[in-house]
């Protein structure tokens, strides 16, 4: 009788951990996540290295904070603050950067954002005057949401190529015009869900 109880423990146990394992798993590779989803108020920092045709102009370290937005299907937004310091000056600015992306569960807990094409980062200085040219972010970031879904890790993972661009002459057509100027950027924030 032993025996017998503790082959339907084993099986009721495997049982249930198959059922888990299908649950937990069924996001990936899919847009669509209760786990992400929602608004995350994040902070974190980051360093670039800017250059026009090979050569090092000024490297950055960076400070920032503001919203990630996930719609849980597959869509976001990005709004945020950054403060920087150019280290061969000392110099301090600041300025707000916005752009929308797409996002991809690629495990249950893991997730890729990406800009969304035709898109670019909008960079604006704090008066919210806008400059014309704009950046085109090459590459992915990289995250992992917390199993209840209450807090995120995103990362550039190697650093990205961000490619100024120049003003476009005809912006119906979405096309980065590079002006030469590219920046080799590595960042890490983390963001904590902000109740609906």
């Amino acid at each position: 009788m032993k025996g017998k109880i503790k082959k339907l423990s084993v099986l009721m146990i495997v049982a249930g951990l198959v059922l888990f394992m299908g649950v937990d798993t069924s996001s990936a590779g899919s847009s669509n996540s209760p786990l992400l989803r929602g608004t995350y108020a994040f902070t974190g920092s980051g360093n670039c290295v800017l250059s026009a045709g090979g050569a090092n102009l000024f490297t950055i370290i960076q400070i920032w904070e503001g919203n990630y937005t996930f719609d849980g299907k597959g869509s976001g937004s990005f709004i945020g603050t950054f403060r920087a310091v150019d280290l061969s000056s000392n110099a301090i600015s600041r300025a707000n950067a916005s752009w929308e992306f797409e996002y991809e569960m690629t495990d249950h807990n893991r997730f890729e954002t990406y800009l969304k094409p035709g898109t670019f980062d909008k960079v604006e200085d704090p008066t919210g005057n806008r400059p014309p040219d704009y950046f085109n972010i090459v590459g992915r970031f990289y995250g992992a949401v917390e199993r209840d879904g209450a807090s995120i890790v995103i990362t550039s993972g190697p650093p990205q190529t961000h490619i100024l661009c120049a003003p476009d002459p005809n912006p119906a057509l979405g096309d980065c015009v590079p002006s030469g100027v590219e920046a080799l950027c590595s960042e890490s924030v983390t963001g904590l869900q902000v109740p609906e």
